[in-house]
């Protein structure tokens, strides 16, 4: 006999990303990032949004990857609320941006890197090393850390939870570098590599005596 127990959504998702952001719109039309994990609705059903007066005033929220940005320039600085939605519960947070108009610098080498781990990757091993044309000051996983699965030390992306292609296969991961107060982002997606892991299973057979 088998039991199957359903899940309830009784846990709040709970947001890992940064405050605030100081970002030069001159360099990027991205001007944040936000990521949060549920405990229940398992990340990827998370959809984020921002109020109808923000959208209005330039800003535009990806609902998947949690990425605000300001496609025309035009946005000004100030406070955004972000919310995040699970299946029936909600959370809220106030990200402040700031906008620099400093000199425009380089800081990661790509705007987007590609790694792969085999789910057998042991806790702590390390996928890959984020290469910059300027060294930042720090950097963090601001969204797509579904499960908080990777960590970033050294600027090495790090395996911080045992991982299961079976539940996910393939992270997009938001990385923020911070350079003189200044921050830019980049993109790293990661595939999860199948191990054979799982016994096969018989599935249950009736069988009825042959009548002659």
């Amino acid at each position: 006999m088998s039991i199957l127990i359903e899940d309830v959504d009784n846990n709040s998702p709970i947001f890992y990303s940064s405050p605030a952001f100081n970002v030069n719109i001159a360099s990027s039309n991205i001007v944040g990032a936000v990521g949060a994990s549920d405990a229940d609705s398992g990340d990827f059903d998370l959809v984020y949004t921002i109020p109808k007066a923000k959208r209005s005033a330039g800003f535009l929220m990806d609902p998947d990857t949690g990425i605000l940005s300001c496609p025309d320039s035009a946005c000004s600085a100030g406070d955004v609320q972000i919310k995040t939605s699970g299946r029936t519960l909600s959370a809220t947070k106030v990200v402040s941006i700031t906008l620099d108009s400093s000199t425009v610098q380089q800081v990661f080498s790509d705007s987007q890197y590609s790694f792969s781990v085999k789910e057998s990757a042991a806790v702590d091993f390390i996928i890959g090393r984020i290469s910059f044309q300027k060294e930042p000051d720090k950097m963090t996983i601001e969204g797509g850390n579904r499960g908080l699965s990777f960590r970033v030390e050294n600027n090495n992306i790090i395996v911080n939870k045992k991982l299961d292609f079976e539940v996910w296969s393939t992270f997009n991961l938001t990385l923020c570098a911070v350079l003189d107060s200044v921050s830019s982002f980049s993109f790293v997606v990661i595939s999860v590599e199948d191990v054979n892991d799982n016994v096969p299973t018989f599935s249950p057979c009736l069988l009825s005596p042959r009548k002659n």
